[in-house]
């Protein structure tokens, strides 16, 4: 069994909407006057990344980019294949190059008849074009 990686909330804050003691503290005091956990105070972020193919094929005008994988290390990585494919041109496709057919993923949850997602389905289910090693050929793009 995993241990979790924070400790759950404090029994005294229970029903609370505190995260912690210094939290209530806080607001009981010097900051009572303050605004606490309001959703019209949320600003909203995004953190700049960059994606480097391995491989890429231009080909009648469109450009090919060749994601090849043997698996997905966790669901964090799957998904940003699909944030990629949002900034890409129109000219582009994200394409995946399995190493082999059939691969589950290693933290999928098991269905109800026992098996577990895989790779190809994922790709699938995000409109995403795929092959293994032994079906891909130049011809299919």
């Amino acid at each position: 069994m995993r241990k979790r990686f924070f400790e759950s909330k404090r029994k005294e804050l229970k029903g609370t909407p505190y995260d912690s003691l210094l939290e209530r503290d806080l607001h009981a005091g010097i900051l009572s006057g303050a605004r606490f956990h309001n959703k019209e105070d949320r600003v909203s972020y995004s953190v700049p990344h960059t994606y480097e193919p391995d491989f890429v094929l231009d080909k009648e005008g469109r450009t090919y980019l060749v994601e090849v994988k043997g698996r997905f290390r966790d669901n964090t990585e799957a998904s940003k294949y699909v944030h990629i494919r949002s900034y890409l041109p129109e000219t582009h496709e994200l394409v995946f190059l399995w190493d082999r057919s059939n691969v589950t993923f290693p933290f999928a949850k098991k269905r109800k008849d026992g098996t577990k997602a895989t790779h190809e389905e994922w790709a699938t289910k995000h409109k995403f074009r795929h092959w293994n090693r032994d079906t891909f050929s130049l011809d299919v793009l």
